[in-house]
């Protein structure tokens, strides 16, 4: 995936000029090649100040396309990835994106738009903080079945889980 880096990668202003769209690149024409239902485009921006490894990930396509059938697999085990690079990493799915997880990993934050799939494929996704539509989710441990993250958060494969950590609390003893 593509890697953008400076300091102001994480603004408003720079995420709005993305639009990410997947095609099939075996097609001649390019007309048909972009109405090809393929996965979203995914856009990994690290600013200064996130650290190593502490970007966001962005799976966005664009709205106008259903890729509901195809997924961006995560983590990418073809171009290398590994799930403890994502520990500090936070994860966005935006306009259809669709997200499918490969083995058991760990996110700092997930956020999932509406119409927007994070496929838990089996597998456990940890994070500190989830938003599922807007929504902040409660900490807890969540299957598909739950109905607080039913339209957002399937799972093909049966069995994952997306377990939300939450912040942390601070207690000062005396």
């Amino acid at each position: 995936m593509p890697h953008v880096t400076g300091e102001d990668v994480g603004s408003t202003g720079v995420w709005s000029k993305f639009a990410a769209l997947g095609c099939a690149t075996n097609q001649v024409n390019t007309t048909n090649a972009r109405n090809q239902n393929t996965s979203a485009g995914t856009i990994y921006m690290q600013g200064a100040s996130d650290g190593e490894k502490g970007g966001t990930i962005f799976v966005k396509n664009q709205a106008s396309y259903d890729t509901s059938n195809v997924a961006t697999w995560i983590p990418a085990g073809s171009l290398g990835d590994a799930a403890a690079d994502f520990k500090k990493s936070k994860l966005v799915v935006a306009d259809r994106g669709v997200v499918a997880i490969g083995e058991d990993i760990r996110f700092a934050s997930v956020a999932v738009a509406a119409r927007s799939i994070l496929d838990l494929h089996g597998q456990k996704v940890k994070t500190q903080v989830a938003w599922l539509g807007g929504d902040k989710l409660a900490p807890g441990t969540y299957t598909a079945a739950n109905a607080a993250v039913s339209d957002f958060v399937p799972d093909s494969a049966g069995g994952g889980e997306l377990v939300v950590s939450g912040q942390g609390t601070f207690i000062l003893l005396q």
